[in-house]
């Protein structure tokens, strides 16, 4: 795999391969990523071609904009730990909220927004914003 994804093997994990996908989008379709001499390789461009009950594909990176997610950023804004104190992760709503109202509000500055939740564009605060209400419209009930 060398070091174009990680630079140790200790680094290859499910939430680290998990991050990448969703920022990048670029690991189950790339090929020299499968074991050598194997006719099982199958590109796919999304997790959601692995069935697992996606209702859009999850990654950003297929969300429609470009604007240069990397796999640290993905690692920062679904990470998993203390949720609940942690006031960067996407899984807290209340981040998610308040990332929403930063958005619409012009009152805050999108400087706010970039250093809270890690980002480096005001592209990438569009394309966030779009992808967190595309994936939250499709998924309320009906």
């Amino acid at each position: 795999m060398g070091a174009r994804y990680f630079t140790d093997v200790s680094e290859i994990t499910n939430v680290n391969l998990a991050a990448r996908q969703w920022a990048q989008g670029d690991i189950l379709n790339n090929q020299n990523l499968t074991i050598e001499n194997s006719t099982d390789y199958k590109s796919m461009t999304s997790m959601n071609e692995l069935g697992m009950n996606f209702i859009l594909q999850p990654e950003i990176a297929a969300s429609g904009c470009n604007a240069d997610f990397t796999a640290a950023q993905g690692l920062g804004l679904l990470n998993q730990t203390d949720v609940g104190n942690n006031q960067m992760t996407l899984l807290n709503p209340i981040n998610v909220q308040y990332f929403l109202n930063g958005v619409l509000d012009a009152r805050v500055n999108p400087d706010t927004l970039k250093d809270r939740f890690g980002l480096t564009s005001q592209a990438q605060i569009e394309c966030l914003y779009v992808y967190i209400t595309t994936q939250g419209e499709v998924s309320r009930p009906l």
